[in-house]
């Protein structure tokens, strides 16, 4: 509000103070934020990082698909434990512990002498990722009130994550290219150090709150990640090693078993029986899997295809992607607003579709062709498909559930699209390497591998647009008003 008169002073609103974060609010959002761009990061940074340890530890097509898929697995399998655990233990605790487990994890990898040693620290960056991120929410929703401060702090962490996968594919690809793949990872156990150093004095303790931990809810989450992580390589490993592959399915098969029963134990159920059983949550989890199952293995591919038959290096590879990762940070929130409007149907239909049409495109025209022309037009396209396509799933789960359980909703649209980026890769990678006599890139420029296994994926993401087309409910409506999930979404 300007003063009367013509001295042009000028006071702030009670808007603008409202906003304002004080000195120990900065310093905790600092810390959370710091944490969520090594999370963003580490989501692309084996992208640009696997051709060199592919040669370096001589990975097989399964082994390498399993590098990338085994932290998806871990974080999206472990991430609704990771909520009750920050409940249960206090925040600060689990915060603290699950940023030591991610550094952990980037240490193992960083000295990784052979595949097992390297995917067991991928899994275990995946079992810190999953108890960092809601530990992180939960301080930040209990730091900033409800209001515009909660909102403008959310808004700084979830810009951060964005601007984290770009840094990931520029910093690592650089490190990568200048001292190899073991950089990328040890620079996670430096960041995940400074903040413990750091988070220890400037987090709130609230230890005092901490519910306790019931041993009997440990058991699914643990089991069901197992299972996860069994059918993975048992899918990347058909072609290569049918025997092991054989095995591990059927290791899958025997831990769902073991799912079903104990879901019979009273204290282990996981998630409500309501939103398990409502169809919009069912719809927006489908698509979920779906769509991020084929972006992450066209993303996977498509970066092979580039330092496996291109030769690019890995700085080059990271900077091909960049303008992907640029726009996801401006069409996101567009993408938000534009389903607001329109409903959610409209940004699965949609959004599941330009994803398609995307991979589509790099199947048939088989990478081939100048860079500009082909694959940074199609990623584009396949960035604004996720910009309609996620809030889309998570206005429909939210729209089929009561809001005391929004939080839960939407965790497990984060939950089914870590999954589906790691089933995806999973059978993007068997196909290919079936076409490829068994290897993923044969240094053909056409391999038909390449085509197969971006046409797998541009199928799952045709898959969610059925989805999305066939299923009905409110949640398929234009969403109008305050306090309905699709406004929350929206802001």
């Amino acid at each position: 509000m300007r003063a009367a008169g013509g001295g042009g002073t000028e006071e702030a609103s009670p808007n603008d103070a409202a906003e304002k974060f004080s000195s120990g609010q900065r310093n905790v959002l600092g810390v959370l934020c710091t944490t969520m761009l090594f999370e963003g990061m580490n989501l692309a940074n084996v992208n640009v990082q696997l051709p060199q340890i592919t040669a370096d530890l001589r990975l097989t097509p399964d082994a390498s698909q399993l590098v990338a898929s085994s932290y998806l697995v871990a974080f999206g399998g472990l991430l609704l434990l990771g909520g009750q655990l920050a409940d249960a233990v206090g925040r600060r605790r689990a915060f603290l512990v699950a940023v030591g487990i991610f550094g952990l994890g980037s240490l193992i990898a960083t000295v990784a002498v052979n595949p097992v040693m390297l995917i067991s620290g991928r899994v275990v960056q995946g079992i810190g990722a999953a108890f960092t991120v809601p530990g992180a929410m939960a301080i930040i929703t209990t730091t900033f009130p409800e209001g515009p401060v909660r909102n403008r702090a959310l808004g700084f962490w979830a810009a951060v994550g964005g601007s984290g996968y770009a840094a990931g594919l520029i910093v690592t690809g650089g490190l990568t290219q200048l001292f190899g793949w073991r950089s990328g990872f040890a620079i996670f156990v430096v960041m995940a150090l400074l903040i413990l150093g750091t988070g220890y004095s400037v987090l709130p303790d609230d230890k005092d709150n901490a519910t306790g931990l019931r041993p009997r809810s440990l058991a699914r989450p643990l089991i069901s990640t197992m299972a996860l992580l069994a059918a993975v390589h048992g899918i990347g490993s058909i072609t290569a090693h049918p025997v092991v592959a054989a095995a591990c399915l059927a290791a899958a098969l025997a831990l769902t078993v073991c799912l079903v029963v104990t879901g019979r134990v009273r204290g282990t159920r996981q998630l409500p029986r309501a939103l398990v059983g409502s169809r919009s949550v069912q719809a927006a989890n489908l698509v979920a899997f779906t769509f991020f199952a084929g972006v992450s293995a066209a993303i996977f591919i498509v970066s092979s295809y580039l330092q496996g038959i291109e030769h690019y290096g890995p700085f080059a590879a990271g900077v091909v992607f960049l303008p992907t990762a640029v726009l996801s940070i401006i069409a996101s929130p567009r993408g938000a607003r534009l389903v607001t409007r329109s409903g959610a149907r409209t940004g699965l239909v949609l959004g599941s579709a330009l994803v398609a049409t995307a991979t589509a495109t790099y199947a048939l025209t088989g990478l081939v062709g100048p860079v500009l022309a082909v694959i940074i037009p199609a990623s584009l396209v396949m960035t604004s498909g996720i910009a309609l396509a996620y809030p889309g799933a998570t206005i429909a789960a939210m729209s089929g559930v009561g809001e005391s359980m929004h939080g839960v909703a939407s965790a497990l649209v984060i939950t089914m699209q870590q999954i589906g980026g790691a089933v995806g890769v999973a059978l993007a990678t068997v196909v290919a390497s079936a076409m490829n006599g068994g290897t993923l890139a044969n240094g053909v420029e056409d391999a038909p591998g390449l085509r197969m296994g971006l046409l797998a994926c541009a199928s799952l993401s045709a898959l969610g647009m059925a989805a999305g087309i066939l299923l009905r409910g409110r949640w398929a409506g234009v969403g109008q008003g305050r306090g309905t999930p699709e406004a929350s979404v929206a802001r």
